[in-house]
């Protein structure tokens, strides 16, 4: 008896040493002295989902995060700067790879070339990894994620709005806090659609008189000759920027945005000012307007309409000059999206992924911590 209890003891013990030793991923965060905020620069990124024939934009995210030691009733809280060591991972739970969704990576050297490995972006991130720290603003960031629309287990259905899961460690890899943010993206940027273009190739052969134009060069990337501040492209000498061009063609044809810009299933418009009933010729004008007044001298991507502006909410709420909305920062250097979150998706937002890490934080689905809600967790505390 002494020995099968003996046995029975050690049978025991073993499988619990071992759980000891064995390394296990945090569930989470431990302790609650700190929060993450990440957010997306523009509230929706646009890709081409096939690159066999041209480009207009490639698979390329961003996010950016605030990583905050909460305050208390005696002392305020604090943005942690790149100094302190902390540092912030992402991911997409249920989106771990996009090469097998798209054929960009058979074109990547072709259209831009540079080689790279599967599943790997424009500026070497992949779809997971950690972020960059900056030295100027204390926030962190990353560019170029290349996400697709199609999470793994449906990689025919397309999701604009996925989560990203963003973790925050110290400089000693411990677990700080965690969030989630919206990572937007859309494919439905393609020419080819009911009452639009037939196929791409009749738009490359519409180029065919251009002097220099080859479509045996395919896939073209349409910022080769247009200008595209999207991408950072110089264009060619004499030829009209890519948004002015397409504006002004299409100006004459039709002033609904969502034949381009995603779309009549992306709805990327979707923020509380739509839902007052806004519309997006209210800010940008006219699908003719915008082209117009690229001609006019207006940089496209680095000119957009201004918060700050006497027929919206004026100089009290504007934006810090020379910015747009999605550079700017306001309290104790907080972007502005930290709390509002990305333009065409500002707070409260008809899609619910969006309002998904200020529920979390607050328990409402309003700007972060200023509105409705009387006392912040930012600051450590609850009403």
């Amino acid at each position: 008896m002494k020995k099968l209890i003996s046995f029975f003891t050690i049978a025991v013990a073993i499988p619990l040493l071992l759980m000891a030793f064995t390394p296990r991923e945090q569930q989470g965060p431990t302790t609650d002295q700190y929060i993450v905020i990440a957010w997306n620069d523009l509230g929706m990124h646009c890709a081409n989902l096939d690159f066999s024939n041209m480009c207009i934009l490639p698979p390329y995210n961003n996010q950016k995060a605030h990583v905050i030691l909460k305050g208390s009733q005696t002392s305020l809280p604090t943005v942690m700067p790149a100094s302190s060591g902390v540092y912030v991972t992402y991911e997409i739970p249920g989106n771990t790879e996009s090469a097998t969704k798209t054929n960009f990576w058979n074109y990547s050297q072709h259209i831009f070339g540079v080689t790279l490995q599967p599943n790997i972006g424009l500026t070497g991130f992949g779809m997971t990894g950690t972020m960059l720290k900056s030295d100027t603003i204390n926030y962190q960031h990353v560019e170029g994620i290349p996400i697709t629309a199609f999470p793994d287990a449906t990689p025919t259905t397309s999701t604009p709005y996925q989560l990203t899961l963003m973790k925050a460690y110290s400089s000693s890899n411990v677990l700080l806090a965690t969030t989630q943010s919206v990572i937007p993206i859309s494919h439905e940027i393609n020419c080819v659609s009911s009452g639009c273009h037939s196929s791409e190739l009749n738009i490359l052969n519409a180029h065919e008189s251009v002097t220099g134009f080859n479509i045996a060069n395919k896939p073209i990337l349409c910022a080769t000759c247009h200008s595209d501040n999207a991408l950072g492209t110089p264009g060619h000498t004499g030829v009209p920027p890519f948004s002015q061009v397409i504006h002004q063609k299409h100006g004459n044809k039709t002033n609904d945005c969502y034949k381009c810009h995603p779309g009549p299933n992306t709805q990327c418009f979707r923020d509380v000012m739509h839902s007052g009933g806004m519309t997006c010729q209210q800010c940008h004008g006219t699908v003719s307007n915008v082209g117009n007044t690229i001609e006019a001298g207006r940089k496209p991507w680095l000119q957009e309409p201004s918060c700050g502006a006497t027929n919206c909410h004026g100089p009290n709420y504007a934006e810090e000059p020379g910015k747009l909305f999605r550079q700017s920062t306001g309290h104790a250097g907080l972007f502005c999206s930290t709390c509002h979150s990305s333009p065409h998706s500002i707070l409260p937002s008809e899609q619910p992924n969006d309002n998904v890490q200020n529920i979390a934080l607050q328990r409402f689905a309003g700007s972060r911590f200023y509105d409705q809600y009387p006392v912040s967790h930012c600051h450590g505390r609850k009403s």
